[in-house]
């Protein structure tokens, strides 16, 4: 049994590490900034920037802390880009600096993103490949990289990073999916942005959750990068139609032409270094796509 930190336990993969941690027989404590209720793990409520990281460190010994934290909006980050600077890199130089005063031997896993890579030149891409990120939050997650590098070359921490791609599932109230499961409810005929040929690989998120937490039981390697992704590209035109066959629903969907500011091409991860590690994808797409669906319809039936 590991004592195990979830930082930004409260979002859509933290909560998810969180259950798969518990289900694994771990000792879970989460951070976040939501107020809840009391639940099956210690929960603290506190901000990643300002002193109460240093304090609550320093008082709480951990093996793996898992930095799920931060924002996930690529448009917000277009719109605010301090704001989002803040939240995604600032923030994890507060977290480094506390755990290399307080617990130098924790193992910790930054959860980055592929918007780091930008669009790449060729597929499927590999985590040497150049990074050329198109959106504020692909460059602050980029930045949050150095840090983490930083850390290792200079302090010695142990540090792991996840690119997750395009991670979905029961709890994701934004992006693709749920725009168009939203805009499905409401009218029999969709516009979707882009041309339906751009890529996405998708990851189902329990199985997100499962890799962050195999990462974290690596005893050695600092700031190793791992793809976390399922291998395979989808269109956003098959996602979509796929989602409307799980949902049980007859909808035309069209699509703009429009490039969405911040938005890569076309996507396709090499998850060779992620299955040396002994970690190998479980969900399908199409059974991903039902439970999500289930999980969509489920909310509509409560409204």
């Amino acid at each position: 049994m590991k004592h195990i930190l979830v930082l930004g336990s409260e979002g859509f993969i933290g909560r998810h590490v969180v259950t798969a941690a518990i289900q694994q027989g771990h000792h879970v404590y989460g951070v976040d900034i939501a107020d809840k209720m009391p639940a099956a793990y210690n929960y603290e409520k506190l901000s990643l920037l300002s002193a109460d990281i240093d304090l609550f460190l320093s008082a709480h010994p951990f093996d793996i802390i898992i930095n799920c934290a931060g924002s996930g909006n690529v448009g917000f980050s277009v719109q605010h880009p301090l704001t989002d600077f803040d939240l995604n890199t600032r923030s994890v130089v507060f977290i480094l600096e506390a755990v290399r005063k307080h617990q130098p031997a924790a193992t910790y896993v930054h959860v980055s993103s592929a918007a780091v890579y930008g669009n790449p030149h060729t597929l499927p891409v590999t985590e040497t490949a150049q990074l050329q990120p198109v959106s504020p939050y692909g460059y602050h997650k980029w930045m949050s990289e150095m840090v983490c590098r930083e850390y290792a070359a200079l302090y010695g921490l142990r540090s792991a990073i996840a690119r997750p791609f395009s991670v979905y599932g029961p709890g994701l109230q934004k992006q693709l999916l749920w725009d168009l499961f939203q805009k499905a409810s409401r009218q029999q005929e969709i516009v979707l942005w882009g041309t339906g040929e751009e890529t996405r690989d998708f990851i189902f998120v329990e199985d997100a959750a499962n890799a962050l937490l195999r990462m974290g039981t690596l005893e050695t390697g600092t700031s190793t990068v791992y793809n976390l992704a399922y291998g395979q590209p989808v269109t956003v035109r098959h996602a979509a139609g796929l989602l409307m066959e799980s949902l049980g629903w007859n909808r035309t969907i069209h699509f703009n032409g429009e490039v969405k500011e911040g938005d890569p091409r076309f996507w396709q991860a090499d998850i060779s270094a992620i299955r040396a590690i002994g970690f190998e994808p479980s969900v399908s797409l199409v059974e991903g796509f039902k439970l999500t669906a289930a999980w969509l319809l489920s909310l509509k039936e409560s409204q």
